[in-house]
């Protein structure tokens, strides 16, 4: 009689045999060493450190074609535009004409701010619109959701993303709100700067841990925390003051380059009339290192390849490209290298007149293996513990795989699966499988088809009771 223990070396034997080591999964190599020492902890201890290896193993293997991409939004139109950033010249290559028409949710809509989330879903804020719902769209152009957030109830600015949650910038309130994406409830609130009288932030930056914004009426840059727990009800002052800015009013566009290095956009007091802008350069200490005026001409350009940036709001940094993009009435995009000179060949015109303003940028990757298995486990302790399905697949480049759809083909109770969020919670030991695919058919996707599957499975640590795993 062959022993369940010896039935799995067996069964790892030949599929060696028939197929190949990279065939094998993490967990079928870790079952046959530990089932025939279960009751030793240094085994267990064993299990984990064979899971984990050959986890880093299995990412290893994973490549992705990443690139930059800018989002666009033109309120005049209705519509939001997507540029593919040429990370060689820097040069921008529009997709889809235009990517996305907003007059299907309603007319008139002002599409208003950018955000893009771990997941690749674009959402595009609405601006003197009722309650200026927030639209949640894929990265391929497909609505999602027309009111993702449905009652934002105040003058939205801008917004960023994190971890499932929406933040948004006000024009008339010394806050920063914090939405559920998915249920889109208000989750709480912090001030900026705790202060009275008008403020109006427009221009936001976001890295990993923080926010930035610009109050183009104190003049000032602050910063604060993305840590949910800090915003409550009624808000608390959790804003610190960076830099102000230096002799100018208005400050509306703000970014950082890799450097640290900022870069605002500053409207009033040049020529131009009341759409007479600047850009200028901060290091990241708040001192002045460059400026660029407008020079005054007015009206939109016809064609590309045209300079200028009159009626200049929203500005992005590409780290692919090391150039810093735009948004403007004169240009829909006019590009600079980050001393501040244009490199005008690049710009693209604005024939139709619109007013393009917001403006977003984020790093989409595509995998190169059209199929690919990757194995995760996790250390469970007890305590549940919710992971992002999509940052188990290491792209790198601060980018992640926005096409295709999540699903649960192997299911376990010990593993909730939110498809809205992409993301799993572990209640306990076992394993499940998760799938990734797009077939590549929409005519803005950028990936080919593809299958990415990923089998998620948790175990106790050293110590605890022998873990529970699956036949």
């Amino acid at each position: 009689m062959v022993r369940r223990n010896d039935q799995q070396i067996l069964y790892l034997m030949k599929k060696i045999t028939r197929h190949s080591l990279l065939a094998i999964s993490s967990r079928e190599i870790a079952m046959a060493i530990v089932l025939p020492f279960r009751r030793l902890w240094q085994v267990r201890l064993a299990f984990l450190l064979i899971a984990i290896f050959t986890t880093s193993w299995s990412l290893a293997g994973q490549t992705c074609d990443c690139t930059d991409y800018i989002y666009l939004n033109d309120e005049d139109f209705n519509v939001v535009h997507k540029f593919r950033v040429n990370s060689a010249d820097g040069s921008v290559m529009e997709i889809g004409d235009p990517w996305f028409d907003a007059s299907i949710v309603a007319p008139g809509l002002a599409p208003h701010g950018v955000a893009g989330d771990l997941n690749g879903a674009i959402f595009i804020g609405q601006n003197f619109v009722g309650n200026n719902p927030i639209m949640k769209i894929g990265c391929t152009g497909n609505l999602i959701d027309a009111g993702a957030i449905p009652d934002l109830n105040h003058a939205l600015t801008n917004m960023g993303s994190r971890d499932g949650i929406i933040y948004t910038t006000n024009d008339d309130e010394d806050v920063i709100a914090a939405y559920d994406q998915c249920t889109g409830a208000l989750l709480g609130q912090i001030n900026v700067h705790g202060g009275g009288g008008e403020v109006s932030f427009w221009g936001y930056y976001q890295d990993d841990t923080n926010w930035y914004v610009v109050d183009r009426e104190l003049n000032c840059v602050y910063t604060g925390s993305l840590d949910i727990s800090l915003y409550t009800f009624p808000p608390t002052n959790e804003g610190t003051e960076l830099f102000c800015l230096d002799g100018v009013n208005r400050g509306m566009g703000l970014t950082r380059d890799a450097d640290g290095n900022w870069y605002i956009v500053v409207r009033q007091g040049f020529s131009g009339g009341s759409n007479g802008v600047a850009i200028q350069k901060y290091s990241p200490t708040g001192t002045l290192l460059a400026t660029i005026n407008n020079d005054g001409d007015q009206g939109p350009n016809m064609g590309n390849g045209e300079a200028d940036f009159w009626g200049a709001r929203g500005i992005v940094y590409s780290p692919m490209s090391n150039l810093l993009y735009v948004s403007s009435l004169e240009n829909c995009i006019s590009v600079f290298d980050t001393a501040l000179v244009q490199q005008s060949s690049l710009n693209i015109g604005n024939p139709a007149g619109g007013a393009p303003k917001g403006i977003g940028i984020l790093t989409e990757c595509c995998p190169t293996n059209t199929m690919l298995a990757i194995d995760e486990t996790i250390c469970f302790s007890g305590t549940n513990e919710t992971v992002f399905l999509q940052e188990l697949i290491d792209c790198g480049s601060n980018g992640g795989i926005c096409e295709g759809t999540w699903t649960n083909t192997v299911t376990n109770s010990n593993f909730s699966f939110d498809d809205c969020a992409s993301t799993v919670t572990v209640s306990g030991a076992g394993c499940s499988t998760f799938e990734l695919s797009s077939p590549g058919t929409n005519s803005n996707a950028q990936c080919p088809e593809f299958t990415i599957t990923v089998e998620v499975c948790a175990s106790a640590p050293p110590g605890n009771d022998t873990p529970t795993t699956t036949a």
